[in-house]
C-alpha cells in the first residue's frame, strides 16, 4: 500500500493469469474471492478500478 495523495493511500494487486473477463461482476459472481474484494472496496467506502487487458490487476483506492 503506498499514499497517493495526503488524503489517499492506494493498494494495488494483481497478475498476469488468464484474466477474468470483462462481463463478469463482483456483485452477482459466485467467485468467494471477488465477492470479498467486492465487500472490503464497500465496507472501507473505497474507490476500485479493474484492468483485465494483460491477466487481472486491481488498483483500490482509500480515503485516510
Amino acid at each position: 500500500m503506498k499514499e497517493l495523495v495526503e488524503d489517499q493511500y492506494v493498494f494495488e494487486m494483481g497478475d498476469n493469469g488468464a484474466g477474468i473477463p470483462r462481463s463478469t461482476n463482483s456483485c452477482n459472481s459466485r467467485s468467494l474471492g471477488l465477492r470479498l474484494i467486492d465487500m472490503l472496496v464497500l465496507q472501507l467506502g473505497a474507490k476500485i478500478d479493474i484492468d483485465c487487458t494483460q491477466g487481472t490487476h486491481y488498483t483500490i483506492k482509500i480515503k485516510k
